[in-house]
């Protein structure tokens, strides 16, 4: 972090921008302590936001996930629930990459490889599971699947992918997906809520 500050050396945005590097470690220290960062007003008046590290095998940091929005809603008690949110999303995430890639081995470049079947199961025995969004990295491709938009409880369901690398050498990508869980008996639970799922692919442009 010191390196990239020295190489771009620190720019006001408004009053609150933190611009020395002593206030700047300590910013850093209290993120670490904390497990997540926050921003208020630092680069735009009115605008607040927080971020959570999404973790690979070994602690390795590979990613953020982070919020933004009015600073009005960043304070107090919502600012208290956006901090548990933000952080379960980050663990999740986290435990979801942390199970292993599905390796496509080398594959030609504007080839694509043979298809690896992921299982998506809904582990709860009284929630149902709606998917809203997915996002599939590039050099990827998402070729077959079972899954609708809502899975039942203890159901589950397989989606195909396929490498299909645009370059040479070791790509890494991820299918990442919002779902939401909620009560089949209509009323909301405390395990009723949207998370974010997702898979790590590698495979490497030959």
């Amino acid at each position: 972090a010191y390196t990239v500050i020295f190489r771009n050396p620190m720019r006001r945005y408004t009053p609150l921008t933190v611009l020395r590097l002593r206030d700047f470690k300590n910013v850093l220290d209290l993120t670490r302590r904390r497990g997540y960062a926050t921003d208020h007003e630092e680069l735009e008046k009115g605008l607040s936001g927080l971020a959570a590290p999404v973790l690979f095998k070994g602690g390795r940091v590979i990613a953020a996930l982070g919020m933004a929005g009015p600073t009005l809603r960043f304070l107090g008690p919502d600012l208290e629930e956006k901090i548990v949110l933000i952080k379960d999303f980050a663990a999740r995430l986290s435990k979801s990459l942390s199970r292993g890639p599905a390796n496509f081995g080398t594959v030609s470049v504007g080839t694509t490889s043979g298809a690896q079947a992921v299982t998506i199961t809904n582990e709860f025995n009284d929630d149902t599971v709606d998917f809203f969004a997915s996002y599939v990295a590039a050099n990827y491709v998402k070729t077959g699947s079972t899954c609708g938009s809502t899975l039942g409880p203890l159901q589950s369901c397989q989606l195909d992918f396929a490498c299909k690398p645009k370059t040479t050498g070791s790509i890494f990508g991820f299918y990442a997906f919002l779902y939401g869980s909620w009560d089949t008996s209509g009323f909301m639970d405390g395990d009723d809520y949207r998370r974010i799922g997702a898979v790590i692919f590698t495979c490497t442009g030959g």
